[in-house]
Parts: structure tokens; C-alpha cells; sequence
């Protein structure tokens, strides 16, 4: 996921909101408030006070990691900022939010659920419901969710300005920067360096794909090769065996069966090999990494899907062989007698 750059600030609907939310390419997006009105102070019972800047986030937040998402009553503190507040989670803190015009403060106590060495600086994921409360206070406008008092809300949707929102992969982020410009919004985009990355993503997915096609055909054709020597090498036995009576489907099926053996045992032995050797890799990065995050992986359905490609190959190398042995003659048996 690629994070996008909101550079102004607009009023968005609800109706605009889902219509955003539908766009295809979307991974993550939550309302946010005026940029002006994000930074909040944190303080501890041991009186500890930072200042924080808020994000919201929800179901899908790249940046939860294992993380729940947080209630409005919750948030999740960078490492920075829960090493300087000397907090950790279950712990609870305040969120002191300020209206501008007249000073007063406000202060809401929060649960924390989590520290996130994801979260970069000083920022801190939260509630939607909380982080546009924050600009809510700042104008002076009364939050009945919180129990602030101030000047009635003029509706009861809260006033969206921004949008805190991931691209799903690099791809969707031209069609979804394009997309929300005709929608008024200003994005950062670095659309040069990403269409270079893609090009780069391209070329290399077509060199990998060249090398294991070629890879797939060396070890097709050296196994067929080795089997049908392997047919040549037991001609007359085999020859043998079809004047005993054995019948041509079931001799077939012998180097059927030794190339599926011999591919199946190989694939194992070398997921196997794999899954050590990420192990390693994935404990030597782990420092380097976020939290959950693994430099080296294969999943269950990679390592089937694998076992299959490589025993389908098994099988249609096994048949050049099969196709040798069909076509002996039972008097080769008795050729040397």
C-alpha cells in the first residue's frame, strides 16, 4: 500500500466520502479534519505531556499492524512518542484539545491499545469519531459524543476536510491521484518515479518469467531425457515383462509413477530448504522491519500450487517414456536368448 498526499483542505459529504470509498484501488481510507487542527497534547497521571498529532484509522489501516482498530476511546502511540510519555499498552492518558478562539481546554481520557514502531515522529492512530472532534473543539463547536460543551453543531455529520488514504498497490495510485483531482482535491504525487518503478516491476517480471520458462523447460526435457534412458537402459526386462502377460497400461505407469516420486520428493525437500532459509533471512531483518512485517515468505498455497506445477511437469516427462515403453514388442525378450 502507498499512502496519499491530501494538500488542501475541502469540505467533503457523506455522499462524496462513499462515493471515494467505491473508487476501485482504494486499501485504506478515513476522514480527517483541517490539517490546522490535528496536534493535540498527550499527557500522563505522572503529569508526562507530549505533543501528538492525530490520525485516524479503522479497519484496514496499514499501520495497525496486529493491531484492533481503535475505539473512540483508544489510540495507539508511536514508539517515539510512548518511550518519552514512558507509557505502555493498557495504560491510560490524556488528550488535551484546545479551543483557539477563546484558550479553554478540553481533556478526554484514552485507553492505549498498542505502541506501533510503524507509526513514524509523534503521530498517533485514533477514532475517526475523535480525531474530527479535535477540529470540532478548535472551532468552538460542541462534541455530544465527548461531552464538550460549546456552540451547537449546525448538523449532525461532522465536518470532513481531508482524507487519510492508501492506495492498495502502486498501480491503483495514478488512477486513484487522476480520479481524486477531478474531484478538486490537490494530491502529492511522485507519478514519474512510480511510472519508473512500474516500468522497472515490468522488465523484471518479464526477465523472471524468461528464466523460469527456460528453467522449466531444462528440467522437463533433462528429466525425460534421464527417464526414457532409464526405459532404454531396462528394455529387455521391460520386454520381459510383456511376454510374462503384464499389459502395456500398467507398464506405463512405471516411469509415471518414478518421475512423480522423484519431482514430489524434490519439491518438499525444497520448500523445505526455503522455509529454513527465510526463517534465517526473516531473523536476521527483523530489526529493520515493522512489526509482523517478514523479508522472506511462502504461504501454504504458494507451496501447493509448487507441488502441483512441478508434478504436472513430472507427469508429461513421465509420458515420453511411458510412450517408449508402449511401443516394445514382447520378442525383444528373447532376442539374445
Amino acid at each position: 500500500t502507498l499512502q496519499l498526499q491530501f494538500l488542501n483542505d475541502m469540505t467533503i459529504t457523506p455522499e462524496m466520502l462513499a462515493q471515494i470509498e467505491a473508487m476501485p484501488g482504494v486499501g485504506f481510507v478515513a476522514p480527517m479534519g483541517r490539517q490546522i487542527a490535528e496536534t493535540v497534547e498527550i499527557t500522563t497521571p505522572e503529569l508526562r505531556s507530549e505533543p501528538a498529532t492525530l490520525q485516524s484509522s479503522g479497519p484496514g489501516d496499514p499501520l495497525l499492524g496486529t493491531f484492533s482498530p481503535p475505539d473512540p476511546a483508544q489510540i495507539v502511540l508511536s514508539q517515539q512518542l510512548g518511550q518519552r510519555l514512558v507509557v505502555e499498552a493498557g495504560e491510560t492518558t490524556s488528550i488535551v484539545m484546545s479551543n483557539r478562539r477563546t484558550g479553554d481546554e478540553f481533556v478526554i481520557e484514552v485507553s492505549v491499545i498498542g505502541i506501533s514502531d510503524a507509526l513514524p515522529g509523534r503521530f498517533v492512530l485514533a477514532h475517526p469519531d475523535l480525531t474530527l472532534a479535535v477540529q470540532a473543539v478548535a472551532a468552538g463547536t460542541a462534541v455530544p459524543g465527548f461531552d464538550i460543551p460549546g456552540t451547537p453543531p449546525v448538523s449532525t455529520q461532522q465536518d470532513v476536510a481531508r482524507l487519510r488514504m492508501y492506495a492498495a498497490t502502486l498501480g491503483d495510485v495514478g488512477p486513484l491521484t487522476s480520479a481524486l483531482q477531478r474531484l478538486g482535491f490537490i494530491i502529492g504525487s511522485e507519478g514519474g518515479k512510480i511510472d519508473g518503478i512500474l516500468r522497472l516491476e515490468k522488465n523484471l517480471n518479464w526477465l523472471m518469467g524468461a528464466i523460469v520458462t527456460l528453467a522449466g523447460l531444462g528440467y522437463t526435457l533433462a528429466l525425460s531425457v534421464s527417464l526414457w534412458v532409464n526405459v532404454q537402459r531396462k528394455r529387455k526386462s521391460l520386454a520381459m515383462l510383456r511376454l510374462m502377460g503384464l499389459k502395456t497400461r500398467d507398464m506405463v505407469l512405471y516411469p509415471l509413477i518414478q518421475a512423480t516420486c522423484v519431482a514430489g520428493i524434490g519439491t518438499l525437500l525444497a520448500i523445505g530448504v526455503t522455509l529454513v532459509i527465510g526463517a534465517a533471512l526473516n531473523i536476521q531483518f527483523d530489526g529493520s522491519l515493522p512489526s509482523g512485517a517478514d523479508i522472506a515468505q511462502i504461504t501454504a498455497k504458494q507451496g501447493i500450487s509448487v507441488l502441483l506445477a512441478t508434478v504436472l511437469v513430472s507427469v508429461v516427462s513421465g509420458s515420453f517414456a511411458g510412450f517408449s515403453i508402449s511401443r516394445l514388442q514382447p520378442k525383444e525378450a528373447l532376442r539374445d536368448v
